[in-house]
């Protein structure tokens, strides 16, 4: 099979979309099959020679112009399409924002069109995909449509994650579903994710520990007091995870990076309202003179200069920033701002942290969940939109936008931190991060490819050049 990736902003993107295409490229590598190859394309000429550097090895590298004449398939990872091309077209959407803001009305984003070219949409998670049947599907008939065009292929988590934690990425998929949460909505329209979706065991998603089922959080702290001789270790099984950079960097990463305090881990950009800092900021406020932990955050600074057409005509952004600075003023030593760290360099504040802290009202997947997971950090994960599928009954959950509940479960983890290593539940996250391995994402879109090529052509109708 041979299949084009649009690698238009690989360049660019080394997070996020960026790395959902990296994965599925290592995935696919890890794969070794000698039937298949990649191609990719792009509609800038001038990113030719940094796709080159980076996949050159891998495939040829040429413009859509140039695209060659048999390709079987090309897949537009980037939440839009640019340059049609007329062979099975398969376009992965990474939430419904952008679809159904202004952008949505742009060519390469206007959904009614696009959606009788492409052969399927590939959704990044079953949450994703609802919220397009809700969208864009009024009647039974498009659901009925909808529901059969568009498959979930859930995001995957980068190998070097899986081998921190000892981890293969080997673990194969059980389930239709993902485990989630007892009681966790998932929209109004129920899609079904196909045979490649992530789940944990039964028996994992029924653990007595787990937050995501339980209403005290005082269970776990019980269940796991037990005797260090005794404590539930990963020591011994199948598959060991390498301690040595957990017990022997710690200390130093911290005086390096927090001056030696302890901290809570967070992913995003902060001035982004949906990333929701001022939640944790304000619970981390109310508990700064129990703890001395410090907020860590993978992200840049924010800029809190507000020009006057800003302060004339308040958008958003400028709001959202106007209610965080003084929240963020009443613990002034206690964030650190990393700026943008590569994907080794995650992995150390992933591994040191006190806590990972998901604290966000709306994603599409959130990657990092997974992340943290394989990198055997708690998890504080608000019960909202998708995370709960992500999660399943990993995390510790919070009501959202409830402050108070956020605080005490603040307070419990940050005391828990040392039962919960070598616990039940951290075994549980790894298992969780394994079945989001890259060679299983590539196992999903691969079977999503194979699909063009079984069906009947559908309605192409390619027109040539990018908006």
């Amino acid at each position: 099979m041979h299949i084009g990736v649009d690698a238009t902003f690989l360049p660019r993107d080394h997070r996020g979309m960026g790395m959902v295409v990296r994965n599925f490229i290592q995935g696919f590598e890890s794969l070794n099959l000698p039937d298949s190859k990649l191609t990719f394309l792009t509609f800038k000429p001038h990113l030719l020679e940094d796709i080159k550097k980076e996949y050159g090895y891998l495939g040829q590298v040429c413009t859509f112009e140039q695209a060659p004449q048999d390709l079987d398939v090309c897949w537009y990872p980037w939440d839009r399409l640019d340059f049609p091309l007329p062979c099975p077209m398969v376009m992965t959407v990474h939430d419904v924002y952008s679809w159904k803001s202004d952008l949505g009305r742009r060519k390469y984003r206007d959904w009614t069109t696009i959606i009788k070219k492409v052969k399927y949409v590939a959704a990044i998670s079953d949450f994703v995909k609802n919220e397009f049947l809700e969208a864009f599907a009024q009647t039974p008939e498009q659901v009925e449509e909808l529901t059969s065009k568009i498959i979930v292929c859930h995001n995957s988590v980068n190998a070097d994650y899986l081998k921190k934690a000892g981890l293969k990425g080997t673990a194969s998929c059980a389930s239709p579903t993902p485990s989630a949460p007892t009681g966790q909505a998932t929209g109004s329209h129920k899609a079904n994710s196909g045979a490649d979706s992530p789940t944990l065991s039964s028996n994992s998603a029924n653990s007595a520990t787990s937050l995501a089922t339980q209403e005290n959080a005082e269970d776990f702290k019980a269940n796991n007091q037990q005797p260090a001789s005794q404590a539930t270790s990963l020591e011994g099984n199948e598959t060991k995870p390498d301690l040595t950079p957990i017990t022997d960097g710690r200390q130093q990463y911290l005086n390096r990076i927090t001056g030696g305090q302890p901290f809570i881990f967070f992913v995003g950009n902060p001035e982004e309202e949906r990333k929701n800092l001022l939640i944790l900021a304000q619970a981390l406020s109310s508990l700064k003179d129990e703890f001395p932990h410090k907020i860590l955050i993978a992200g840049e600074q924010p800029q809190y200069k507000i020009g006057l057409w800003q302060r004339l005509f308040p958008n958003v952004r400028t709001r959202y920033l106007k209610k965080l600075r003084p929240v963020l003023d009443k613990i002034p030593n206690r964030v650190i701002y990393t700026g943008n760290l590569t994907q080794e360099q995650m992995i150390e504040p992933y591994s040191y942290c006190d806590l990972f802290a998901a604290v966000s009202t709306y994603e599409g997947f959130f990657l990092p969940l997974i992340e943290a997971m394989a990198c055997r950090a708690p998890v504080l994960c608000a019960k909202v939109g998708v995370l709960p599928e992500v999660g399943a009954d990993v995390p510790f959950y919070y009501k959202p936008d409830d402050v108070q509940d956020l605080q005490d479960k603040l307070r419990f983890l940050l005391k828990s931190r040392e039962i919960y290593r070598g616990s039940e539940q951290e075994k549980k996250g790894l298992q969780r991060a394994e079945l989001f391995s890259s060679s299983n994402a590539a196992k999903a879109y691969l079977k999503v490819f194979e699909k063009c090529l079984a069906d009947s052509p559908g309605d192409l109708n390619p027109n040539s050049g990018a908006e």
